[in-house]
């Protein structure tokens, strides 16, 4: 993600040029023409970080906005599986991601995607939160994830409503990120397990 923000600041010095020179034909002087490209290149590129990179065909960062039903195996006290859900949201410089549970809610505190062994791979840590009824059995907790964005795998699902043409063409348009999203994750109460986000269609 550092090496594609790094390219977006040498497109934007680029595309500030030509818009130096616009304005610098309007016999404006260097101060303003340099101030009024600084705000049409704001103006450009705020929109651009927060939603419209999702439609760039050379951006290759995952797009794993969206809402997620999680599985969750854990291997605290004999191991078990739990259910979730999880809304990620996503702009070129931002990633939050957001875990709910029937006990506890956790929020992601840093994010970022990263490039091993070909593969993006998404790491994040988070804080849980529990339900005041179920602090003691299951603490505030800080934890660690890794997850692997593959986007070999199936973005439609064999569903009626990812059949649909409006769904079709979304996805065409938006190009969203695997459908399926597998990891693991650990926690400083020395618990860990595996966790799989399966995304909603729509």
């Amino acid at each position: 993600m550092i090496a594609y923000i790094n390219s977006c600041i040498k497109y934007l010095l680029f595309l500030g040029i030509p818009i130096f020179c616009f304005f610098k034909r309007m016999e404006l002087d260097y101060f303003d023409s340099i101030s009024w490209t600084v705000s049409a290149l704001t103006l450009i590129f705020i929109p651009y970080a927060g939603y419209f990179w999702r439609l760039n065909p050379c951006c290759k960062i995952p797009r794993i906005y969206g809402m997620y039903d999680i599985k969750i195996f854990h291997q605290y006290n004999g191991g078990g599986e739990k259910t979730a859900q999880a809304e990620i949201s996503q702009s070129l410089f931002d990633l939050r991601i957001k875990l709910k549970t029937d006990e506890i809610t956790s929020y992601s505190t840093t994010a970022n995607i990263v490039m091993e062994d070909n593969c993006y791979i998404l790491y994040y840590t988070y804080i849980k939160r529990p339900k005041s009824k179920y602090e003691e059995k299951n603490p505030i907790m800080y934890g660690t994830c890794r997850l692997v964005l593959d986007n070999s795998a199936p973005i439609f699902t064999n569903t009626k409503n990812s059949r649909s043409i409006r769904s079709r063409i979304k996805r065409w348009i938006f190009k969203p990120g695997p459908q399926k999203i597998e990891g693991v994750y650990w926690t400083s109460g020395c618990t860990k397990g595996d966790i799989t986000f399966i995304r909603r269609d729509g």
